[in-house]
């Protein structure tokens, strides 16, 4: 198995409210040792980099400092930012002029800082305090535990509500004193905490009455996307799962160098109802590509499989599949991969949810006339309700329908959007899931096309109910792309389906997952309830229960969990 890497990739100190501080000192000392490197940053602020990152930093101005992968879409950075007179608007000029994947600090005249954390929200960013330094990172670093604020502790209410919805994960912590950047938010730093500002706001981009892009350029964004991300990297595997999104992914990336693509993999499981490699094979005979087929092990969980994760800023939710991740990050060590390619993030850009609420969005954006009989057949037949049901949604005030209970800004910025906008610009918010760690993104880096700027600004400009025109979900971007698909993908309706596999799974591990959660520190700490899972926790419900992915997810928290209250005794030991 592949060993993980170090947890964390930047840390900024913030020295400026002391710069005598003697710990500065030894936490150098410390973070030289363990391979950390220091580069020059701003006034006031050090920057390290682990061991192995390969986060670039730019300087392109001495108040300014941008980590990770910015890209221009036009001019380059420093023409970007010329002129700009605040932290704010260097923000608006790098999010409005660019992509990618970083943070940006910025210090005024006053030594006031601000932190940009860039739309996607691929790259994390915490802030926390110990008087009077500041500190700014992707991650909490184990070398750091001694600046941790000294209250810090698990937040359970913010356990129990991972486990009530797995998304929140994205927006809040279940850890006190940490603040995070939101994605596409400004932050200043303040003595009490942070001061967030939206950015990039996802509903500024959607225009109902605009004129409607035609496929090709949605083809070109998503093209111009995948080779972008492609030409950072020698070496990279996709997969290829035979549904429509990788084989989007896999299409385009065969049309680029050859022999950069080294592996493209289907994961099937055993069970036919699980196994997709008729359409994965379809993908790759039509692009000429190898296909390696890996059959998904029917094996027991084990709690290394999370432990090794540690204790990160985020449980690690990537890695919930713990076999497939395994075996992908294996394989992309083998060979010498240093990224994977994924299709993650297309159901919800192209628009997957069968919902009547359409209706809605169809009425605000053509009025009346847009309820036509063609259109309610089509919606009906789509989500399985009756035509008349349809249009009684399409006829009624839909300014207060999706309610959530997420902090994500992206939500309350999006309230007065028709309900089906509003749903996918929720499904991209709850996507930044993907980006969190697990084994692979230790090892290389993931890459989720789809979930780039370009192609989430393409896609919300773009009516909810254009993108699932006629009843069918991704229809606009089935029309976008069917030049590079077969038809037996892109006419694909159907699903593979795993319940049957992960259900024995979970079977496997009831001797290790019912010790686990009925003593675990969950259920003490009223976030599970024990009685109830001394009945859920039986060979007849795992096998055949459809939330087969909760129990799973309740094991990882709960290892996630120990590991912190490991972390936070050896620190006050």
């Amino acid at each position: 198995m592949t060993g993980a890497a170090p947890r964390g990739r930047f840390l900024l100190v913030d020295r400026s409210l002391w710069p005598e501080d003697p710990r500065l000192g030894w936490l150098a000392s410390e973070l030289e040792a363990k391979g950390w490197r220091r580069h020059e940053a701003l006034e006031g602020i050090d920057l390290y980099l682990a061991n192995g990152a390969t986060l670039p930093v730019r300087r392109p101005r001495p108040d300014l400092l941008v980590i990770g992968e910015w890209r221009p879409s036009g001019a380059e950075i420093a023409q970007v930012v010329e002129g700009a007179e605040s932290g704010k608007a260097c923000a608006e000029h790098l999010v409005r002029h660019g992509w990618g994947r970083y943070v940006a600090v910025h210090r005024d005249s006053t030594g006031d800082v601000s932190v940009l954390r860039d739309p996607t929200g691929s790259l994390d960013c915490a802030v926390w305090r110990s008087d009077p330094l500041r500190f700014i990172a992707d991650d909490l670093p184990d070398v750091a535990d001694s600046l941790l604020p000294a209250g810090l502790r698990i937040d359970w209410s913010s356990i129990a509500d991972y486990v009530a919805a797995p998304e929140r994960v994205v927006s809040q912590l279940a850890l006190t004193d940490i603040e995070t950047v939101h994605p596409g938010c400004l932050a200043r730093l303040t003595r009490s905490g942070l001061e967030q500002a939206l950015i990039w706001d996802p509903a500024a981009f959607y225009d109902r009455r605009g004129s409607i892009s035609a496929g090709t350029d949605l083809l070109e964004t998503v093209r111009g996307v995948v080779d972008a991300l492609a030409s950072d990297h020698d070496r990279f595997v996709t997969e290829i799962s035979g549904g429509f999104d990788s084989a989007v992914v896999a299409g385009l990336l065969a049309g680029g160098p050859r022999d950069r693509l080294i592996a493209a993999c289907n994961f099937h499981g055993r069970w036919p109802e699980g196994d997709e490699r008729t359409y994965a094979h379809a993908v790759a005979e039509r692009h000429h590509l190898d296909l390696n087929c890996i059959e998904k092990p029917v094996q027991p969980i084990r709690l290394e499989d999370f432990a090794s994760l540690g204790a990160g800023l985020r449980p690690a939710m990537q890695a919930v599949d713990a076999t497939y991740d395994a075996a992908l990050a294996d394989r992309m060590v083998r060979d010498g991969a240093t990224a994977s390619f994924t299709g993650q993030g297309g159901d919800a850009v192209f628009y997957q949810a069968a919902f009547p609420d359409l209706a809605a969005d169809r009425r605000d954006r053509l009025g009346l006339m847009g309820l036509s009989p063609r259109f309610l057949s089509d919606t009906a037949q789509w989500t399985r309700r009756s035509a008349w049901a349809v249009a009684r949604i399409g006829l009624r005030p839909h300014r207060a329908e999706i309610q959530s209970t997420s902090r994500h800004p992206w939500l309350a910025a999006s309230a007065a959007l028709p309900p089906g906008k509003r749903r996918q610009i929720r499904q991209l918010a709850n996507a930044q899931i993907y980006w969190g760690d697990c084994r692979r993104a230790r090892v290389g880096a993931l890459l989720h096309p789809f979930l780039s700027q370009p192609v989430m600004e393409h896609c919300i400009a773009l009516p909810a109910d254009v993108l699932a025109a006629g009843g069918q979900d991704r229809a606009f971007a089935r029309a976008a792309f069917a030049a590079i698909l077969p038809d037996i993908v892109r006419q694909r309706r159907n699903k593979g389906d795993l319940t049957r596999h992960y259900g024995e799974i979970n079977r496997l591990s009831l001797p290790l997952l019912r010790p686990l959660l009925i003593e675990g520190l969950l259920a003490r700490n009223g976030v599970l309830d024990a009685a109830r899972l001394e009945a859920e926790l039986t060979p007849e419900r795992l096998v055949w229960d459809g939330d087969y992915g909760r129990v799973v997810l309740l094991a990882l928290l709960e290892v996630w969990a120990q590991a912190w209250v490991d972390r936070l005794g050896r620190r006050h030991a």
